[in-house]
């Protein structure tokens, strides 16, 4: 069935009933979720491991939050993700059937609507934190990569990316600090992700090279032949991981499982070639993008050691 939202029936019509309501709620939460279903590896698991304890990053930055904190930090990261996803309906209809648009599980009109919802509660969220400015300028790149096709030429895409889901690690970051300034570790760690990204995201685009082109966005391997592209991108990988390792002084054996993870990673993509070998590179990428975000924690161990002493 074809409907808008929970919220905009009831503005409308009311309560029907509380049975009709809590399906009907249950029906608007999955939708949402499937909205978000690609980020979860891709944006949110990194992103919680950049502000929480769980895999040590958090403490390598802010140290543990509490629940509220915690809890404040996903939905501002949440918010921020529905108001991108929602409106990138061209790429939706090719690679991402499952989103709620595409699948016809959500009106347009609706969907524009819970955009401006969401859009709002994002820049009051980001008020209480003092990320207003942060806020703002992420909305504008989304604006800006889909409604201003800068997500059709590579470079102007992994800029949009690389600044956009940096500022949503910041802000998910400053969330759970609970509002307080970060210190010099916190915000090393955090450009170096915008700038990950932005050099090693058009990775994701191998296993996608037939979808985007339909949609007329060029990438990175469609650009170069495909066997420098993947040689380039094995290149990048390793140049990171090298760098991080020096940059955040890594004992011996952490480095070797990061230059491990690099290496197979590489390997992945330069045997590629076909979809499903794409998207197994591309699940080693994330793997690897997520054990860069853990790396400061070492940093933030040696200088507690060091206060200490």
């Amino acid at each position: 069935m074809l409907y808008s939202t929970p919220l905009t029936q009831f503005m409308v019509h009311g309560f029907r009933s509380l049975p009709t309501f809590s399906t009907e709620a249950a029906g608007f939460l999955y939708t949402l979720f499937l909205f978000m279903k690609s980020d979860v590896t891709t944006t949110i698991i990194p992103a919680v491991d950049n502000g929480h304890s769980k895999v040590a990053l958090g403490v390598s930055l802010v140290g543990i939050p509490t629940a509220s904190a915690f809890l404040e930090g996903l939905l501002w990261l949440a918010l921020h993700l529905l108001a991108f996803d929602i409106i990138g309906l061209d790429e939706d209809r090719l690679s991402k059937p499952h989103r709620p648009i595409a699948a016809g599980r959500i009106s347009l009109q609706a969907a524009q609507i819970l955009h401006l919802l969401f859009s709002c509660s994002s820049l009051l969220l980001s008020a209480r934190y003092g990320l207003l400015p942060h806020s703002a300028v992420y909305l504008a790149c989304a604006a800006a990569y889909n409604d201003g096709n800068l997500a059709r030429f590579w470079a102007s895409k992994s800029a949009m990316i690389g600044i956009g889901l940096g500022i949503c690690c910041w802000g998910t970051v400053v969330c759970f600090n609970q509002g307080r300034p970060l210190g010099p570790v916190a915000i090393h760690a955090l450009v170096i992700v915008a700038l990950l990204l932005a050099t090693t995201v058009h990775a994701q685009d191998f296993r996608d090279v037939t979808g985007d082109a339909a949609i007329g966005r060029t990438t990175l391997p469609m650009v170069l032949p495909s066997s420098f592209a993947r040689l380039s991108l094995a290149v990048l990988l390793i140049s990171w991981s090298t760098t991080l390792v020096h940059f955040w002084e890594l004992p011996a054996g952490v480095a070797g499982l990061l230059y491990a993870l690099a290496g197979v990673t590489a390997l992945f993509f330069i045997r590629g070639g076909t979809e499903k070998a794409d998207q197994d590179a591309c699940w080693w990428y994330n793997m690897w993008f997520t054990a860069c975000l853990s790396l400061p924690v070492f940093q933030r161990l040696q200088q507690d050691l060091e206060h200490n002493l």
